[in-house]
């Protein structure tokens, strides 16, 4: 498990948490307020390892409300200099360098295979990003639109639907 400290950013405020697990596509994360399904989010993950925090925008694919509150948030894309794969991968190779003799806590990351998304989630996805396109509101539709692509890569659809966003 990868743990970082985290500042989480939704239309109601900005506040504190602490991840339980970071990925390559999404990380885990205990907050004091509870979260719903569905939400955007912008996060900044920082980790002593690594000289640059990861500027993340992501969505809320699970969460319980039970203190204390987690919740599983998808990255969907890319506010800052960072990918975050690229993030990730920084982090795995500074938690496997010689660290001189500090002590910091111990990262240990879990590596998984991915899980394909559930249909009912991504159809929930597309339908909410063309109702936003509809609605004029075209970097929120992009969001929507890239974490489908995360979801179920090579969606013909969603790629043409992001190709006409970056035209306009």
């Amino acid at each position: 498990m990868t743990r970082c400290r985290v500042r989480i950013r939704d239309r109601f405020g900005t506040w504190e948490a602490e991840t339980e697990d970071v990925g390559p596509r999404g990380c885990r994360i205990v907050t004091a307020r509870p979260l719903t399904v569905g939400a955007l989010v912008a996060l900044t993950l920082e980790s002593e390892r690594v000289p640059e925090p990861l500027e993340v925008a992501g969505q809320i694919v699970w969460a319980r409300a039970e203190r204390p509150a987690r919740a599983g948030v998808s990255f969907a894309g890319r506010p800052g200099a960072l990918a975050p794969s690229d993030w990730f991968d920084a982090v795995v190779a500074a938690q496997a360098a010689p660290r001189p003799p500090v002590i910091v806590p111990d990262i240990v990351i879990v590596v998984e295979a991915p899980v394909k998304a559930p249909a009912p989630l991504v159809d929930r996805l597309r339908l909410r990003a063309e109702e936003l396109l509809g609605g004029g509101e075209r970097a929120a539709a992009e969001v929507l639109l890239r974490r489908i692509l995360a979801l179920a890569p090579g969606d013909a659809a969603v790629e043409a639907a992001l190709r006409d966003i970056a035209e306009r």
